[in-house]
């Protein structure tokens, strides 16, 4: 089966190759990179980690998370996802009331247990 055929079959989209970078030895490096690089910033991640194996050709760097502060800290922040434009104000808002409503309906349904 070739790729066509299958991304025919799949309606998701497959996950990026870099997947495959997030071995818990590549976190571990990225931990210890984090810890030593403080004292030196400007040194190699080869320099830094040379005492350990396996230290790989790409930059340990990539498996940072991303930040997303800078998108609450707009006015009018937003991502976009398959086109698709999502405003931030508005999910948080809206995430926030539907979460409320959850907790206070199963906490009446709890208490009402209780008794």
């Amino acid at each position: 089966m070739d790729e066509g055929e299958a991304e025919l079959r799949n309606p998701f989209p497959s996950p990026p190759s870099h997947y495959r970078k997030y071995t818990s030895h590549h976190l571990k490096l990225l931990t210890l990179l984090r810890e030593r690089s403080a004292n030196n910033p400007d040194a190699s991640q080869y320099d830094i980690l040379s005492d350990q194996s396996d230290v790989p050709e790409w930059p340990l760097t990539e498996l940072e998370k991303p930040r997303v502060d800078w998108i609450l800290d707009e006015p009018d922040g937003y991502y976009e996802v398959f086109g698709d434009r999502w405003f931030v104000s508005d999910w948080t808002s809206a995430a926030f009331e539907t979460v409320l409503s959850i907790f206070h309906r199963s906490r009446k349904k709890f208490l009402h247990w209780q008794n």
